[in-house]
């Protein structure tokens, strides 16, 4: 499969497993959950001799966001959850998280919002409270760990 379509695979299944998140967040009791969009450009695709084919676009991804969906809790505390799937694979590995999505969790703690980790498998959708014990730059965390670190809800 060649990059494109790879990317393009990933990203719907990036999709879905959102979905399943915010059925789970609104089941846990949040508010006024709704994903990030990711900021966009739309350029006109124009080929090598100039051509303009109508309706075709070159899509150029903006600025990266602080998360994947933002939510509410009940008494107004704002939640930011960063989603990641892993298919199969029975762990989760922190190299997963880029330096700006872990910043971002950071910082929402830090105003005293309450940041989660929403890890999609295909066990279930576990959403994990931000900080996870021991969970660090070259680290993982196994399936079988992750009772410890459930959020339960609101």
């Amino acid at each position: 499969m060649d990059n494109i379509r790879q990317g393009r695979r990933n990203q719907a299944i990036g999709k879905e497993a959102e979905k399943l998140v915010i059925g789970v967040l609104k089941s846990h009791g949040l508010n006024m959950v709704e994903k990030i969009g990711t900021p966009v450009r739309m350029i006109p695709y124009r080929t090598n001799t100039g051509h303009k084919p109508r309706g075709v676009f070159r899509v150029i991804f903006g600025d990266t966001v602080s998360g994947d969906i933002r939510a509410f809790t009940p008494d107004g505390q704002g939640v930011l959850v960063e989603v990641k799937y892993t298919g199969d694979i029975d762990r989760f590995q922190f190299s997963r998280l880029e330096d700006h999505q872990v910043s971002s969790l950071w910082d929402c703690l830090k105003t005293g919002g309450l940041p989660l980790l929403a890890w999609v498998n295909d066990w279930g959708v576990h959403i994990l409270r931000w900080p996870v014990t021991g969970f660090k730059k070259g680290t993982s965390i196994k399936l079988d760990e992750v009772n410890g670190h459930l959020w339960e809800g609101v």
